[in-house]
């Protein structure tokens, strides 16, 4: 027999979209502009584009800064699209205190973290959507 899911409405009063609506209101103002695109890679660059901005450079109001540098990565300065770059083509990445390796098969991916609170979340939260890996957790000297 199947079984059904069932989400919470939009229309339910205790469930709050504003964040996604806000990324995709931001989004649109900037997908108005354009014309149309010559492929889906045209496309897909300019939602991967769009999402460094809106994480990395785009200072938000409630943070008072940009995401990252709230989550401790980057701080950016100055022109911060090329100073992005020049991190990035650096491989400079920040210290961490802990590093979490997840195992998925035959492959191992290193995840920093500064937050230990932050950390164990975000291992629950995977946990749930990836039952079948396994995490380790490394701390870091």
């Amino acid at each position: 027999m199947p079984t059904h899911i069932v989400y919470p409405s939009i229309r339910d009063r205790h469930t709050n979209n504003n964040i996604i609506e806000r990324y995709h209101n931001s989004f649109r103002e900037r997908d108005k502009i354009i014309r149309g695109f010559k492929s889906n890679k045209t496309a897909q660059n300019l939602i991967n584009g769009h999402r460094l901005y809106y994480n990395y450079i785009r200072p938000h109001t409630t943070l008072g800064t940009t995401p990252s540098a709230k989550a401790g990565l980057w701080k950016l300065e100055g022109n911060r699209w090329l100073d992005l770059m020049e991190k990035a083509n650096e491989n400079e990445v920040p210290e961490k205190s802990f590093i979490v390796k997840v195992y998925d098969g035959n492959k191992v991916k290193e995840f920093p973290f500064n937050d230990k609170k932050r950390m164990m979340k975000w291992i629950e939260f995977n946990r749930e959507f990836y039952p079948e890996r396994r995490y380790e957790i490394v701390k870091q000297k």
